[in-house]
């Protein structure tokens, strides 16, 4: 996708920032409904998500330039805090914390993974999901909530790492299965960007 040139190249980016939206919410709904049926995982799990706008994410850093990746996540975070946060800055700080922090280790581990196959996708993928978690934990931790670093260590790192790795397999699963369709298809001729 990196050869593709003007207004084909920013339609094919807008959709996908679109569908990293509606994803998000989808992801939101699904959330909510998992968190109400065992509330109990509420101390542990607070505001958890599955991470399916990470789908697009992971697909356009896989075949787009590392700027048009950083535009994408950046766009995803600021959209998705406005429509389903309501524009609170605290929240959109929180989501581009653990976004920012994610984009960058997943694009360093596409740097360095050459290989596109299944297994460095879903490593990618639950690596990335793991430094989200981490991200927002920062995030909450620097600039907002007054909570016990212990809280911190032995509740929140654990309980996103688990929840990383778990559903980021999941997402990495998807993205490889999405790029080896996109990569046999006619969309448009796509190529993975040389890195």
């Amino acid at each position: 996708m990196g050869k593709l040139k003007g207004v084909k190249k920013i339609t094919t980016i807008s959709i996908l920032i679109a569908l990293s939206v509606v994803f998000s919410y989808f992801d939101s709904l699904v959330s909510m409904g998992m968190l109400s049926i065992a509330p109990v995982l509420v101390a542990v799990f607070y505001e958890f998500r599955i991470g399916l706008a990470n789908i697009v994410i992971l697909i356009i850093i896989l075949n787009f330039t590392f700027r048009d990746a950083l535009l994408s996540a950046v766009l995803k975070s600021l959209l998705v805090g406005l429509f389903l946060w309501g524009g609170s800055v605290q929240k959109m700080v929180i989501g581009l914390g653990g976004t920012m922090l994610s984009f960058f280790v997943m694009e360093l581990l596409c740097f360095l993974i050459k290989k596109r196959s299944k297994a460095s996708i879903i490593f990618i993928s639950m690596v990335g999901a793991v430094f989200h978690g981490f991200g927002q934990i920062i995030a909450v931790y620097l600039f907002y909530i007054d909570i016990s670093i212990y809280a911190v260590l032995f509740t929140y790192i654990p309980g996103y790492t688990l929840s990383g790795l778990v559903s980021g397999s999941f997402i990495g699963f998807i993205v490889y299965t999405a790029n080896e369709y996109i990569n046999k298809s006619s969309l448009g001729n796509y190529q993975k960007k040389s890195v």
